[in-house]
């Protein structure tokens, strides 16, 4: 008590004095001035004492943070060739280097020079400040993220894509942080110099959960920027990325099947396969707007893909139709076509007019047949197929009788 009463106390000795709430503080104080032997009357001075105690340990943090703040985000503050702000927290860095060495006498003077630049920002502010430089990448990202209506549509593509409330809790605090600092990231800056920016921030209203978003926002940055890295472009530029891909090497390849997805093909050269059902998709994400203009560069080749794709669509069903006619040449998972990166959109469009054309020929060379052979208008051209195949695999009577004498007996039921 003694050395409190007579401020010679090292401040190392009394960390309890900036540790404890000032409240505490004081009746700590009080209870040591009642122990004096006579009482004394110190215990005013000393609580002032204390006061500066503490204000020179925030002072010591703060000016430590607010110029690494300046260091971090350079671009907030105009180019000014002094800056007397920024020279005195220097100062204030340099003078309370050794702060827990000196005494609790030598504190007043300590900081005199500093308390009109401290005294800007209330205690709050002071603490949020502190806070934000202790992660410089959330205050580079921040000043990243100066589009608005960009930012917004970045968390409205990452926001669904997890149900991790941790995560969707820090997304809520990333976006209260950055409404929080719009004045002084985007709004204000660049500002004059560092007094400048610790004026606009004195305006701002801070509240508890203002620095709780802050903090919850550091704490899941890590996990935060991977989502956002990950889901940050919109299905449409997702499409678009593809489809070129699939421009410069895809290859194309069409199957007899009935089974839709099983039809058209495309393989790129690097391995990505996408089956009717993935194109499809692409062509339809495609058609969103913010895709639409993301793609003035690529819309001619991209024009040139989409009318290449309808083409290849036409050719599938075509296939299905002259399968499903009953044509001897098509088999089902037979491959029927590939197409090259390097075939244009009218050898494409040649490769489906002859497939119609062939459609069309085989269609008028099975009703001339029916025309001739009137036993024929018995059986689908599906049978007549199945009944060719099966007459001329067959190599005893016993497999003639159970595969093919059945459909001849449609004919001629004496055979």
């Amino acid at each position: 008590s003694t050395s409190i009463a007579e401020q010679t106390a090292v401040l190392n000795d009394i960390r309890w004095c900036d540790a404890l709430e000032w409240a505490t503080v004081k009746n700590e104080l009080r209870l040591l001035q009642n122990t004096t032997s006579p009482a004394g009357t110190w215990l005013p001075q000393a609580e002032m004492a204390a006061k500066d105690m503490r204000l020179a340990v925030k002072l010591k943090a703060w000016a430590t943070s607010v110029l690494r703040i300046k260091e971090v985000v350079p671009q907030i503050f105009g180019q000014v060739a002094k800056d007397a702000t920024a020279d005195a927290l220097n100062r204030a860095k340099e003078e309370l280097a050794n702060l827990w060495e000196r005494k609790l006498k030598e504190m007043a003077q300590s900081v005199k020079p500093y308390r009109d630049i401290i005294g800007l920002l209330s205690e709050e502010m002071q603490d949020y400040l502190i806070v934000a430089s202790e992660h410089a990448d959330s205050l580079v990202w921040l000043l990243e993220q100066s589009d608005t209506q960009a930012f917004n549509q970045l968390i409205n593509l990452c926001r669904p894509n997890t149900d991790d409330a941790v995560l969707l809790a820090a997304i809520a605090s990333l976006q209260q942080t950055r409404t929080f600092l719009a004045t002084l990231l985007y709004e204000k800056a660049p500002h004059a110099d560092l007094r400048a920016f610790l004026v606009e921030a004195s305006k701002l209203q801070m509240d508890d959960a203002t620095q709780g978003s802050l903090r919850a926002m550091q704490a899941s940055f890590g996990p935060v920027m991977h989502l956002l890295t990950t889901h940050s472009r919109s299905p449409g530029v997702i499409a678009i990325e593809d489809l070129t891909k699939i421009h410069e090497g895809g290859v194309f390849v069409v199957r007899c099947s009935t089974k839709e997805n099983e039809q058209l093909l495309c393989t790129t050269t690097s391995g990505a396969t996408f089956t009717y059902e993935d194109l499809a998709e692409l062509r339809r994400q495609l058609l969103m707007a913010d895709a639409l203009m993301a793609a003035d560069e690529a819309a001619g080749h991209l024009q040139d893909l989409i009318e290449k794709l309808q083409l290849l669509e036409e050719y599938a069903q075509c296939v299905v139709d002259i399968f499903m006619s009953g044509h001897f040449s098509y088999a089902l998972g037979e491959k029927v076509l590939q197409v090259e990166p390097e075939h244009t959109v009218q050898v494409v469009r040649k490769f489906l007019e002859d497939l119609q054309k062939e459609l069309v020929d085989w269609q008028a060379a099975v009703d001339r047949a029916r025309s001739e052979h009137y036993f024929l208008n018995y059986f689908a051209v599906r049978a007549l197929r199945f009944l060719a195949n099966a007459a001329a695999r067959v190599e005893d009577e016993a497999e003639v009788w159970d595969h093919v004498w059945p459909m001849l007996r449609l004919v001629a039921a004496d055979l």
